[in-house]
């Protein structure tokens, strides 16, 4: 029997790895906390008719809510189905990596990347989760994949078609243009393989296509928006007010590197040998982890989940320094030069892998969730006393009570918050219009006229609940 096609391998361990994710993930319990409530609900509501952007606050792209939605009405709207979601845009992740190292260096240390990946700190978190990091992420890799066959084919629809593919992962969320880089490395090399001085037209060609393929998806979905605005879209990421509110991500970043100490050494080893041999195999990802770092030291405020920007690249980096540097080693010349080489080699990997348990912990933390018994209080006393809405913050927990939020308040994340984009103000007139059974306070911006107003129209929740401050409205007085 001959062996299985390369591209077969690659398939294979991605769904591998993914399964290994899906096994330890919480099917029917949302993650708290977590931003994946958000998308959930935005996706819920639209389903039932709430216009986005209209009615549904969001300050992000919307092709993520507009598939989870359209998930929702094929297969039920559940933690279940978005769950679902989320693992198959992570194989999508695994798979496009797989590939782009695989077909410079082989399977082998594909599985490596993959699994450097997967052990990477928050990625099973990420990849479990019903949120739209790893799935912008996801499509833009998928569209740097497809730039090698169009390529090899002279198929100016195949790089049409990649340029789709990367302008729709901008329309999941725009932090996806990190992986520009990526792809224009991929096009470089893609022409250095022919004669690159000979090939100037073709290649201003050829990118011009892939360009245009970018522009016409990314402002075919926005045409598709004619709620959104730039204030909405735009302003709480880039704004003058974001930079003075939030701090630097530098330390935040340096915080999450260091927990990634051990692969740093091992990627940095190789990266020596590969510039004392003069080999350009690892400038896609170095290039691509130093855009990514600059860029979260820049960019503020640092959420952790960027993070994935630098864990993807060094993955790729750590899995190219093991190969070189073990046969860096066999190829040692005398026994003395032999045995020092190993004693180097052998030191680096074995710093990695005594943080290999502890890693192998918390990636099955990160998918464990927090279930205690004040969510199953909270639930029940939603589900008996919501009626038509709930106001929660978290909206997971609404979600996963089966009792939508109102569409103005179904993203109060920190950032809308901290930058005045949902106010008091904003607080009681949804209060008043909606009249929500239950109110769930977390982060809403609760001052002296909130908390009477809640005095007046609410009681506190019996038995009382940890999750948050949990009120009931009162019965109206005949």
């Amino acid at each position: 029997m001959p062996p299985p096609a390369p591209t077969l391998v690659r398939l294979l361990l991605a769904l591998a790895f993914t399964a290994v994710i899906a096994a330890g993930a919480p099917w029917h319990n949302a993650f708290l906390p977590d931003d994946e409530g958000y998308e959930l609900m935005k996706a819920w509501l639209l389903q039932r008719g709430h216009p986005l952007y209209g009615e549904i606050w969001s300050d992000q792209p919307p092709l993520h809510t507009w598939i989870l939605s359209a998930a929702f009405r094929l297969f039920g709207t559940s933690i279940a189905t978005g769950r679902a979601v989320a693992l198959a845009f992570a194989a999508l992740a695994l798979w496009a990596l797989a590939t782009l190292v695989g077909r410079r260096r082989g399977n082998l240390l594909a599985a490596l990347a993959l699994l450097a990946l997967v052990l990477s700190p928050g990625f099973t978190r990420l990849a479990a989760s019903a949120t739209i990091m790893l799935p912008a992420l996801a499509v833009a890799l998928l569209g740097v994949a497809l730039l090698e066959p169009a390529w090899q084919r002279g198929r100016l629809g195949g790089l049409f078609l990649a340029g789709v593919v990367f302008g729709l992962a901008l329309q999941i969320k725009y932090i996806a243009v990190v992986i520009l880089p990526l792809a224009l490395c991929e096009l470089v090399r893609l022409n250095a393989s022919e004669n690159p001085w000979a090939h100037v037209g073709e290649l201003t060609r050829r990118l011009t296509v892939w360009t245009a393929g970018v522009v016409l998806a990314f402002a075919t979905v926005l045409a598709l928006c004619p709620d959104a605005s730039v204030a909405m879209l735009w302003s709480p990421h880039l704004s003058a007010a974001t930079r003075a509110t939030f701090a630097p991500g530098g330390p935040r970043l340096h915080a999450w590197l260091r927990l990634d100490a051990a692969w740093l050494a091992l990627a940095g080893a190789g990266l020596l040998l590969a510039l004392l041999r003069r080999r350009t195999e690892y400038l896609p990802p170095l290039f691509l982890f130093l855009v990514a770092y600059a860029g979260h030291s820049w960019l503020r405020p640092f959420w952790g989940y960027y993070y994935l920007h630098l864990a993807l690249p060094l993955a790729w980096l750590t899995a190219l320094a093991t190969g070189d540097l073990v046969a860096w080693t066999a190829t040692a010349p005398r026994t003395g030069a032999l045995l020092a080489r190993f004693a180097i080699v052998a030191a680096l990997l074995a710093n990695v892998l005594a943080h290999l348990p502890e890693r192998l912990e918390k990636s099955r933390d990160g998918l464990r969730g927090d279930v205690v018994d004040s969510r199953h209080v909270a639930l029940a006393i939603i589900r008996q006393h919501a009626g038509e809405w709930v106001f929660a913050d978290p909206p997971a927990l609404a979600f996963q009570a089966g009792v939508p939020v109102p569409p103005e308040a179904a993203v109060l994340s920190q950032k809308r918050i901290r930058l005045g984009l949902f106010t008091e103000a904003d607080f009681l007139r949804c209060l008043e219009k909606r009249r929500p059974g239950v109110v769930v306070l977390g982060a809403a911006p609760v001052g002296a006229a909130a908390r009477a107003y809640l005095a007046e129209h609410y009681e506190p929740a019996t038995p009382p609940n940890i999750t948050g401050i949990l009120r009931l409205r009162r019965p109206v007085r005949p």
